[in-house]
């Protein structure tokens, strides 16, 4: 899915540029419109957010309650 890949260039785009906030943002957004569409995150999406963000950025998955 191209918009995926433009997704996770921006989320290590910001993060290089020190700006976890954004990329984190930007990866809620991809989460929340892949919903829409009844789809999630696939592994090779998740990789470099887990990179750049760490693995508790995947763990709230939208439609999963948070801890």
């Amino acid at each position: 899915m191209w918009h995926t890949t433009l997704a996770c260039a921006a989320i290590e785009a910001f993060a290089a540029l020190g700006d976890t906030d954004a990329a984190r943002h930007r990866y809620v957004q991809l989460r929340e419109a892949l919903a829409c569409i009844d789809e999630q995150p696939d592994a090779d999406t998740k990789a470099p957010v887990e990179t750049v963000l760490g693995r508790d950025m995947l763990d709230d998955e939208p439609g999963e309650a948070a801890e």
